[in-house]
């Protein structure tokens, strides 16, 4: 079984990381990665900031290659669990939220009580998290994973 990685922003800004990091996501049970859209929000709102030439036109073609590129990358239905989580960084709830979502929505009965558990505020989450270092690099969408996809059969549920 493949692990469960949340992409956050900052790992999807750097183009060759991005690469890298849809490139895995591709192999079967290797990684399962997903992200939410707040998540492509936040790093195509620093690409445009840092990138003169990147337009509305070309941050919506990215997203769209970026979700068509991963199989079920989507996390929804964590936004109730954010209010409920205390970070250092109160900005990174979101990611925490989409991560605890995805394993509920494996691991826990439904129905289960989490979104404003009191247990939330207070049990320390045993998350495994890889920090990088801030790169400003080069940011384009790469055809490449179009036609990886395309040769996978991978295509993204939400697109089709």
């Amino acid at each position: 079984m493949a692990f469960i990685v949340i992409y956050d922003a900052n790992a999807l800004y750097p183009n060759t990381l991005r690469d890298l990091l849809i490139r895995i996501a591709q192999q079967p049970h290797l990684v399962q990665a997903k992200w939410t859209n707040e998540i492509l929000d936040e790093m195509l709102r620093a690409l445009k900031r840092n990138r003169s030439d990147i337009t509305e036109e070309k941050a919506a073609g990215l997203r769209e290659l970026i979700n068509e590129s991963v199989r079920d990358c989507q996390v929804t239905g964590y936004r109730p669990l954010i209010d409920a989580l205390e970070l250092p960084d109160p900005a990174d709830r979101h990611v925490l939220a989409a991560a605890i979502s995805e394993i509920r929505q494996k691991c826990v009965p439904p129905g289960a009580p989490l979104a404003g558990s009191r247990s939330l505020r207070s049990e320390p989450w045993q998350c495994g998290m890889m920090t990088l270092p801030s790169a400003r690099r080069r940011t384009t969408a790469p055809s490449r994973w179009r036609r990886a996809a395309g040769r996978r059969g991978t295509t993204n549920s939400r697109s089709r």
